[in-house]
């Protein structure tokens, strides 16, 4: 039973790191004023009398959406395999092995957070050109 308050209170702190990651990312791009200039292009389709239509202004930002749902199902496929890998019936000290089992994910969570965000840049796609700017 207790693997499974474990596990809550994992993915609890899991959902906690992304709300955070997205603040953060929200407001780094805010300070920093990397935020995509709205865009108002017209569209390349035209009606047949030839004139062009607005586009509507939005902005996407990929990345941080696929990277916190990345973090989300990693979180819990390395919660599960720690637990997997501590938590053995032949373990007479069942309770530490929970808390290693959460330390471990921890670690491998963390350096995931590392290598993710520094290797992949923000991207914003640009909807109107349908690709990256």
């Amino acid at each position: 039973m207790e693997e499974w308050i474990a596990l809550l209170f994992d993915i609890g702190l899991g959902a906690l790191v992304v709300l955070l990651i997205y603040a953060i990312s929200w407001k780094v791009r805010k300070i920093l004023g990397s935020q995509p200039e709205k865009q108002s292009k017209k569209k390349r389709q035209l009606f047949q009398s030839g004139d062009a239509i607005e586009a509507k202004p939005r902005r996407m930002y990929i990345d941080t959406y696929v990277f916190i749902a990345y973090f989300v199902l990693f979180d819990v496929a390395a919660f599960i395999l720690a637990t997997v890998f501590f938590i053995t019936k032949a373990n007479p000290n069942y309770t530490d092995s929970i808390t290693l089992a959460l330390v471990y994910s921890s670690i491998v969570l963390a350096t995931l957070l590392f290598a993710m965000k520094k290797r992949y840049p923000r991207d914003v796609i640009d909807p109107i050109n349908g690709g990256l700017k």
